[in-house]
């Protein structure tokens, strides 16, 4: 994971497994649902002593309080957030067609 950060543009970058870590924490109730590093780049140089933290939320917490939904995704993206479910256990794991 890293935040890349050029000019007013901020880039944070995430492997997959940092993805799935944080899918698997917001299935933890007692998880503070944060990752956290210190790779923290400015215009492409590494910056010392900078840390960052990139936290998840569920849909309910993140989108709750809008007075809108959220947009729409391109269509194949909407397809595919489809086939994710809650298994048994409380966990997700996405069904492949």
């Amino acid at each position: 994971m890293k935040l890349e950060k050029n000019g007013n543009h901020t880039v944070v970058t995430l492997s997959e497994r940092n993805l799935k870590t944080l899918l698997t924490k917001l299935q933890w109730p007692e998880s503070a649902r944060t990752i956290g590093s210190n790779d923290v780049y400015v215009d492409g140089k590494m910056v010392w002593g900078e840390t960052f933290d990139v936290v998840a939320e569920s849909d309910e917490q993140h989108y709750g309080n809008r007075p809108a939904p959220p947009g729409p995704m391109h269509p194949k993206t909407e397809e595919d957030l489809r086939q994710w479910r809650d298994d048994d256990d409380g966990l997700l794991e996405y069904i492949y067609p």
